[in-house]
């Protein structure tokens, strides 16, 4: 592995690439390197084929919350149709046989997509944070409509962030060796390259990993006053399983009277308060709390993923940009780790989420 570093720079995981490498990786490595590829590329088409399916064709599926878990599966199998390609082809060439306008694309569409899968996995993290601090706000107002508008502004924003420079360096390209691939502005525009990968990579991680004990934390203390609600019971209130607030104490005979701001009053599981004419029916609610749980524990799996997954890539090229660091086992390791995370999320995904899981098996036994 001594010479690995040139094709394991070419294909770094935010689609720019580092300079000063002339060796090629030994032909076993690339061999290794390119099956794996592959592999990657037929993972994520099933994995999240799986999710993309079942998604478009199980109504009940279509919900605000899920449409982050599909904006997140689509992503990953264009990059396993768009970019993935030109991985493989640095893997087993050892450089890149084609024009420079066609690495330019593929470097912008790599980057481009990468930064969406991050910030993808960011509308989850602020989906939940926005559950836990303001409840009823988020039960009453995140629609459909809303999750869209979300991920179509994120997509605006990672869009703007990856074109100017991309067209900046097409406008006033770097003569590189006819082999050598990367980001146009990646040789004159070092500072803007960096803020860049950092903003497009590194933030939407510490987002997520420093977000979560917050939900956690919570979670936890809405869960935690549940005495709350049992005052309200042994007044005469209706409450659901978890109340967490309760403004006035009202007579038991004035149930089928309760004001607006207390008929609205959500728990942390989705459940409402209601006079008992008009209580959901005790399935709906039970499917609603199971529901609820599977989101906030989609979302642990994904930081745990997270950590593992991205953070050797994050920080081995943060240690490239600022030190010029290389060690080949290193940099083996976070291609690796990057790459299995493609085809590993919706597998984190069927593990969290029960109704996802029984839609994809009865997708896959043809059951209805």
């Amino acid at each position: 592995m001594a010479n690995l570093t040139k094709v394991l720079s070419l294909v770094k995981g935010n689609g720019t690439f580092a300079v000063n490498v002339t060796s090629i990786p030994p032909n076993f490595m690339r061999t290794i390197m390119s099956w794996f590829t592959i592999f990657t590329i037929v993972a994520t088409l099933v994995t999240n084929g799986f999710i993309i399916v079942v998604y478009i064709t199980r109504g009940h599926l279509r919900t605000a919350f899920n449409a982050y878990i599909f904006n997140i599966a689509l992503t990953e199998a264009l990059t396993a149709i768009l970019a993935m390609p030109g991985i493989f082809v640095l893997s087993f060439y050892g450089y890149w046989p084609y024009s420079p306008i066609l690495c330019s694309a593929f470097t912008f569409v790599k980057q481009h997509l990468g930064s969406g899968v991050r910030y993808g996995h960011v509308l989850v993290t602020v989906n939940r944070m926005w559950a836990v601090t303001f409840p009823l706000d988020y039960r009453t107002a995140h629609t459909k409509r809303v999750s869209n508008c979300l991920i179509i502004s994120t997509w605006i924003f990672v869009l703007g962030l990856n074109c100017p420079s991309a067209i900046l360096g097409r406008l006033n390209p770097v003569i590189y060796p006819v082999d050598f691939c990367r980001m146009d502005y990646r040789g004159y525009l070092a500072t803007l390259a960096f803020g860049i990968e950092f903003v497009g990579y590194d933030v939407p991680e510490i987002i997520i990993v420093f977000a979560y004990p917050f939900v956690l934390y919570k979670l936890r203390q809405l869960r935690g006053n549940t005495k709350i609600g049992q005052v309200g019971v042994s007044a005469g209130v209706q409450t659901g399983p978890r109340m967490f607030s309760l403004e006035a104490v009202v007579p038991a005979n004035a149930s089928n009277h309760l004001p607006p701001s207390l008929v609205r009053l959500k728990t942390i599981d989705e459940d409402v308060v209601l006079p008992p004419a008009q209580q959901q029916p005790a399935p709906h609610r039970r499917r609603r709390k199971i529901m609820s749980r599977s989101h906030y524990r989609v979302l642990a799996y994904f930081v745990v993923g997270v950590i593992v997954c991205w953070t050797p890539n994050h920080l081995y090229y943060l240690l490239v940009d600022i030190i010029n660091y290389r060690n080949d086992i290193f940099s083996a390791v976070q291609f690796f780790a990057q790459s299995t995370y493609s085809w590993i999320n919706p597998i984190l995904c069927y593990l969290a989420m029960q109704q996802l899981r029984e839609a994809v098996k009865d997708l896959i036994f043809n059951r209805r």
